[in-house]
């Protein structure tokens, strides 16, 4: 269970990262901004999932 919230601790580091930065991170990729705003948001989604499985995996034990 420590491994998955310092999973969860990381993605969300990066959320805040890409969050404030989007703007240079498209550029230097070569993509637009609303796709660095999207990734960004796939990877809440992805930190709020991780936190739910955390959860049950907590009632279980």
């Amino acid at each position: 269970m420590k491994k998955l919230n310092l999973l969860v601790i990381v993605i969300g580091s990066l959320i805040a990262t890409t969050a404030s930065l989007s703007d240079r991170i498209s550029k230097a990729i070569g993509v637009r901004q609303d796709i660095v705003i999207y990734f960004d948001i796939l990877l809440f989604l992805f930190a709020i999932f991780l936190l739910v499985l955390n959860k049950r995996q907590n009632k279980r034990d």
